[in-house]
């Protein structure tokens, strides 16, 4: 409903204040966020662009209005995953504003944290982690230790900490942030259900399955009530419920969460909403772990189709769709067509976060297509390194993603011994052995 009352102001604004008046390029920041929020990314680009071209002309480098769209470009490129473009921009924002408002200032914090997360999104955890604890330290000594946006950072430190392993500071931080939220904000305040929402999510990454589903369904309850039953975040807690539902197995109530999840995003989202995409590949994995493979092939190849048709080529997301789809095409043996997919995720993840303990599980799923296909001299070296990256990495790997960890194993195993290597493949089912009891299913 406000996508066109804000094209048809943006129109006569134009037409009575003209092009570069403040108040049309106010607007046009503003219908530029309104498209961002609906994942329209090609339609908010030539807005803030032209703003920010505009700006910089009449305004200068340095006015608030400047680094306001610098901000915003810099926060779409992220959201597109250019993460080279956003990072020279945030980073000159952020320059900007030490330089003129000063390092202490509200707005110079706000910018830290957010070039702190973005280094948090590409695994640059050493350029991340002192640039959001130096953020933090400043808004508690000059916000105040209970100021909101003081607890959100609190809260994306924590998410920090959780993707490098480091457990029990993320524990220890989001717990904190929760228990003053819910004295200062009060119980059923968004941000409060959104760290009860973290706090089970780190549960969740722990196997503390008992732990997170009480937390969730507390979230799930709070954001109905305050937020709407079909708004975002309480469709976002919906889907994680229902993942914890699927680790302990209880797949019928998993499947009747995640599905009504998806038909409400299809209807109030849309079928190609980048939220929507995450919850088909939830409940393709759902799919997965009871064994229904054709259902979730089925599942995944439309998901992929959606995310080619709206996501940029080398996005995140479109990656772990092509991930989801080439796991269902291992399960079904369609080792050709696999490796298609996984080829391509395995070019976007190398070139997007090389480090992060995905992209060598995408390497031991393609080594896996090419073992299917007996084409074990290709195989092995992806097989290799994608068991030794995740191995490097399995302080970073959430609990419930260990089974890819598992595979990678089972697949050198099969390698050896389809080359006849006895003495090799046992040395792998050692490994193999070890990894026991049996991990739950993940998504990609």
């Amino acid at each position: 409903e406000a996508e066109p009352l804000f094209a048809q102001l943006l129109e006569i604004q134009r037409r009575v204040l003209g092009p570069e008046h403040p108040d049309t390029l106010t607007l046009m920041n503003n219908l530029a966020l309104l498209y961002m929020a609906q994942a329209k990314y090609a339609a908010a680009e030539p807005l803030l662009t032209q703003c920010l071209e505009i700006q910089r002309r009449l305004l200068g480098p340095e006015h608030p209005g400047t680094l306001n769209s610098m901000g915003n470009l810099g926060k779409l490129y992220w959201d597109q995953a250019k993460y080279a473009e956003a990072e020279s921009l945030l980073t000159q924002c952020l320059e900007i504003k030490r330089r003129v408002l000063g390092p202490e200032h509200p707005d110079t914090l706000a910018s830290m944290g957010n070039l702190g997360m973005l280094y948090g999104d590409q695994a640059k955890y050493a350029e991340a982690e002192p640039l959001l604890t130096q953020c933090l330290e400043i808004k508690r000594r000059v916000l105040g230790p209970d100021r909101p946006g003081t607890l959100n950072l609190m809260r994306n430190l924590a998410y920090l900490y959780q993707q490098q392993g480091k457990l029990p500071e993320a524990e220890s931080l989001v717990t904190q942030c929760l228990e003053t939220q819910r004295r200062v904000l009060g119980p059923e305040h968004p941000d409060t259900l959104n760290s009860i929402s973290n706090l089970a999510v780190l549960y969740t990454f722990q196997t503390k399955y008992t732990d997170a589903e009480p937390l969730f369904n507390e979230a799930l309850e709070g954001h109905r009530q305050v937020l709407g039953p079909e708004h975002p975040e309480t469709l976002a807690t919906m889907a994680n419920l229902a993942s914890v539902y699927c680790a302990q197995d209880k797949f019928p109530e998993a499947e009747t969460l995640v599905t009504q999840c998806l038909e409400i995003q299809r209807r109030v989202l849309g079928p190609d909403h980048g939220q929507t995409l995450t919850v088909m590949n939830n409940l393709a994995s759902l799919y997965q772990a009871q064994g229904k493979f054709p259902e979730a092939a089925t599942l995944t190849k439309e998901q992929l189709e959606l995310a080619r048709a709206v996501l940029p080529k080398d996005s995140p997301q479109l990656a772990s769709a092509l991930a989801q789809s080439g796991l269902a095409l291992l399960q079904l043996q369609a080792w050709t067509d696999a490796e298609a997919v996984l080829r391509e995720c395995l070019a976007i993840r190398d070139k997007q976060a090389p480090d992060d303990w995905l992209t060598h599980s995408t390497k031991s799923m393609l080594g896996g297509a090419l073992l299917g296909q007996e084409k074990y001299a290709d195989a092995e070296p992806l097989l290799l390194a994608g068991y030794e990256g995740l191995q490097a990495r399995k302080t970073t790997i959430p609990a419930p993603g260990m089974i890819r960890f598992t595979e990678a194993l089972e697949r050198l195993v099969q390698l050896y011994e389809s080359l006849e290597k006895p003495e090799e493949a046992a040395k792998w089912r050692s490994e193999l052995e070890a990894t026991k009891p049996r991990m739950e299913p993940a998504a990609n």
